[in-house]
């Protein structure tokens, strides 16, 4: 086995991450086909069986950034001695994109609401399509700043007092989290 990097995924929203595999081998080299494989991490373990080739695959679906440590057991049988392996699958942020329409807005209007759209890259399309819920988004106009969370559509809806007519910057931002 080797170590693995992906993008975090949001498997609740349709994607599907990769599939960290593991090679069995007998001391001569030869793959061991239909041998029960151990994978553990994040406290659970997963059995899977080595296929004709030898491999024992296991899809990754982590949300969450970070460096996760797996560890790899084949526990042994009657004819082949146990192998125990670790490797690392580092999880990357996933990209996201913010987007605020141009709007133009009556000076008699008292409050004027901006909506802001965040969406997560989906890994499999390379599309910014993917809901970003429940994250804090930032609004700074005209020198003050406003914060809002979004929806479950990725959609959040700030409320800004303006009342001189003229143009204004509109500054967003999302901090980021660990997906």
């Amino acid at each position: 086995c080797s170590n693995m990097t992906q993008t975090a995924v949001d498997f609740y929203h349709g994607e599907r991450g990769g599939y960290f595999t593991a090679i069995l081998k007998d001391e001569n080299g030869n793959v061991l086909a239909n041998k029960p494989v151990k994978i553990g991490f994040n406290d659970v373990i997963y059995d899977v069986t080595t296929n004709a080739n030898g491999v024992a695959r296991l899809q990754i679906n982590l949300a969450w950034s970070g460096i996760y440590t797996f560890a790899i057991c084949f526990l042994g049988d009657d004819n082949y001695s146990g192998s125990f392996e670790v490797a690392k699958i580092t999880i990357n942020k996933k990209a996201s994109s913010l987007a605020v329409p141009q709007k133009t807005y009556k000076v008699s209007a008292s409050v004027k609401t901006l909506t802001i759209t965040l969406t997560g890259e989906n890994v499999l399309t390379h599309r910014y399509t993917v809901p970003a819920q429940s994250k804090k988004v930032s609004v700074t106009v005209n020198g003050k700043t406003y914060t809002a969370t979004t929806n479950s559509k990725g959609v959040a809806t700030v409320k800004v007092s303006i009342n001189k007519r003229g143009t204004y910057t509109v500054v967003t931002r999302f901090a980021g989290d660990g997906t």
